[in-house]
């Protein structure tokens, strides 16, 4: 989005110079300024959502059309679920096989205990090993170098022993888990097989409508947007620079080419967290006040002045008599003055500190 930061100056005197004419001095003046953040977006009725299919299959019919208005619970399509019979026998070849991988006696299951019987009977007859090596090597009766590797080999077979024990354990955990994740997705599909309508979940409009009786639906095309018929609200994207600027309650003055003479407002409702990385831009919405109750298209363009800090008493002058190094030059002086710039636009800079309004500037 290639739109910045702005201010907008109100002029309640007379121009610092005549339109088209480049002056060589000016004076700076106090003037009202408005502090505002250009944002772009669109429109969309409130509790907007889309409505998706959980399954594929075909229309068998479309209960509303576009524009209409309509109560929560209304029917809003049928469709005829093409589950077909291979997906739910494949569904319950993955539970036959979960079932017996989880049974007790099932070779899955013995396999795991005939690992921890192994290594719990190696575990014991190192035991044994180290503790008469231990009392050996008391009296002098075996070498210590005997009884080092007899204390290794029961430290290791300790370890295998309690690791095959928890993996036993987690293993077992776990066959439970896939066995009742298949069985879940078995009934999933069988339940869902025939025929099903999906309803609305608010009171609102029918804003579009992608169904036809005897076409074909699937889980990631939207069948219909719906929303509030009468309250809307702007979406809007902010470039990441601005929105350090921009709080909850903040007043927004909306421009649509549409409705060229008509004024709409609103306030900052909600600054969601995130950065888009390929627009390098931040979603805001904000109230959309609608006084005269127009019917308005959801997605209607529009662009939004998001107003920072108003009313504001400020000296300021033309932004070409200021240099880099925010240095002017004071008419009558030898040398050029620094000053402390506030706000400015492509036109103007507000000054902060550095000259007053009884200087006269000129050209460098």
């Amino acid at each position: 989005m290639n739109k910045v930061l702005f201010t907008l100056f109100i002029i309640q005197s007379a121009l610092f110079y005549s339109c088209g004419k480049k002056e060589n001095s000016a004076s700076p003046e106090y003037r009202e300024i408005i502090h505002a953040v250009y944002a772009s977006g669109k429109v969309l009725p409130q509790n907007h959502y889309q409505v998706f299919s959980k399954f594929p299959g075909y229309v068998i019919q479309v209960h509303v059309e576009s524009g209409q208005v309509i109560n929560a619970g209304a029917p809003l399509i049928s469709i005829k679920n093409e589950m077909n019979e291979y997906s739910i026998a494949n569904a319950r070849n993955q539970y036959k096989l979960a079932e017996e991988n989880a049974d007790e006696k099932g070779s899955m299951m013995i396999a795991l205990k005939q690992e921890v019987e192994s290594a719990r009977s190696k575990f014991l007859l190192d035991s044994i090993n180290y503790i008469r090596n231990k009392s050996l090597i008391e009296k002098q009766a075996v070498s210590k170098s005997t009884f080092d590797q007899s204390e290794t080999q029961y430290a290791i077979s300790k370890h295998n022993y309690r690791r095959a024990a928890e993996n036993f354990s987690v293993a077992k955990n776990r066959l439970q888990v896939e066995k009742l994740n298949a069985y879940n997705q078995l009934q999933s599909l069988i339940s869902a097989k025939g025929d099903y309508d999906i309803h609305s979940l608010i009171n609102g409009k029918i804003y579009d409508v992608n169904a036809d009786p005897g076409g074909l639906v699937s889980s990631i095309k939207p069948l219909f947007d719906i929303g509030d018929a009468s309250e809307y609200e702007a979406e809007l994207e902010i470039d990441e620079t601005d929105i350090s600027f921009i709080k909850e309650g903040q007043k927004v003055v909306y421009s649509i080419d549409a409705y060229r003479d008509r004024n709409f407002s609103g306030v900052i409702t909600r600054i969601y967290p995130k950065v888009n990385a390929l627009t390098k831009t931040c979603r805001v919405t904000a109230t959309f006040e609608n006084p005269d109750s127009l019917s308005l298209f959801s997605g209607l363009s529009l662009e939004a002045n998001i107003v920072i800090e108003e009313g504001k008493k400020a000296l300021v002058i033309p932004r070409e008599f200021v240099r880099s190094g925010n240095q002017v030059m004071v008419k009558g002086e030898d040398k050029p003055r620094t000053i402390v710039k506030g706000i400015e636009d492509l036109e103007y800079v507000e000054v902060i500190s550095g000259i007053d309004e009884h200087v006269t500037l000129v050209r460098f």
